[in-house]
């Protein structure tokens, strides 16, 4: 999320920054240092405890909620919620599954919600942690338990665990219509994207080979520097995944990008792909060898709105919008140098 810094171990990317008027380097740009820079010279944590008790003071977190003289409270999600979850999400479309569930469960244990009332799930959402920033995803409630603050205090409670973590930017993807009711909580719009379907994949592309696993490391670190912090569980995880696909451009033992993509027996989804600014035809060669291995799957990825040569090429390969998302950020914004040409996911950014 609204991140995405790219210093590529020896690669001179301050002199791109120069080009643009943005940063003057003295000499090579140690690793990662801008981004450390950003997390010192901005003091995160005011921040976060100026809009957490904002929340808390009307939202209780952790122990029981009332409202209107009914109570619910929120608690960690277990594995016995998933299908409940799955229910939820269905009521709007979004295409989870237990197995989704699970799989953040696993990468966040600490950081999944569940809202009960009694026995009943009436809400639900996921969180995760990757050092200074975090992620929020699958924020739902029941369509009659609305506007009574129980979203809110989901959003509180993984608010709080972020915090906890470390966590100094926290992003999420809103539909236009929920935008109000984040910026109540804290966030603030930061930039447009665009949810793509593709209903039938009939490219064709030139076929790559997978990643070799002793090159994912380097695609790990290359992620980090792209991002502004590290994923490696979370990439890690898809890699080794039975339906994960991962392709990259190497020059010599630097990647200029890569994508990942999961594949089940009739869907697909891409992301993340990233790519160096100036590389992009690289960037489009990976998305075409997907042609053959997503072939009559319906296949989905979020793309930067403003990306006009991103969105064009992906209207070529039969992709159409399915709906917008504003990306939006509790706490300081880190820069974004137009690295990311689709998202991981809208539930982990």
């Amino acid at each position: 999320m609204g991140r995405f810094l790219v210093l590529l171990g020896n690669f001179q990317f301050h002199e791109l920054l120069e080009s643009r008027g943005t940063f003057q380097a003295e000499g090579p740009v140690p690793r990662r240092s801008l981004a450390h820079r950003l997390w010192l010279i901005l003091d995160a944590g005011a921040l976060w405890d100026t809009k957490l008790r904002k929340i808390q003071y009307k939202y209780s977190s952790g122990d029981s909620c009332r409202d209107m003289g009914h109570s619910y409270s929120i608690r960690l999600m277990k594995e016995g919620d998933a299908h409940r979850s799955v229910a939820l999400t269905n009521l709007m479309n979004w295409g989870l599954e237990v197995d989704d569930f699970s799989f953040m469960m696993q990468l966040e244990p600490k950081g999944c919600f569940v809202a009960v009332r009694g026995d009943d799930v009436i809400g639900v959402t996921t969180s995760i942690s990757f050092g200074p920033i975090g992620w929020i995803g699958n924020v739902i409630v029941e369509p009659k338990e609305r506007k009574k603050g129980v979203g809110a205090a989901l959003v509180s409670e993984a608010l709080q665990h972020l915090k906890a973590e470390g966590v100094a930017t926290v992003g999420l993807y809103s539909y236009w219509n929920t935008v109000s009711f984040y910026e109540s909580l804290g966030f603030k719009a930061d930039r447009n994207f665009s949810w793509l379907v593709c209903r039938k994949a009939s490219w064709k592309g030139k076929s790559m080979t997978n990643l070799d696993s002793r090159d994912l490391q380097v695609v790990v670190i290359f992620d980090e520097q792209c991002f502004g912090a590290s994923r490696k569980r979370l990439l890690k995880a898809i890699y080794h995944s039975p339906i994960g696909i991962c392709h990259a451009i190497l020059e010599g033992d630097k990647p200029v990008t890569y994508l990942m993509a999961t594949r089940s027996a009739t869907s697909g989804e891409i992301g993340p792909w990233i790519c160096l600014p100036g590389r992009e035809e690289d960037g489009f060669r990976l998305v075409r060898a997907l042609g053959k291995e997503l072939l009559g799957r319906e296949v989905h990825l979020g793309v930067p709105s403003d990306r006009v040569d991103v969105v064009d090429l992906l209207s070529s390969l039969g992709f159409v919008e399915d709906f917008p998302v504003v990306r939006m950020v509790c706490g300081p914004v880190p820069p974004d140098w137009n690295c990311v040409l689709a998202i991981e996911s809208l539930e982990r950014g």
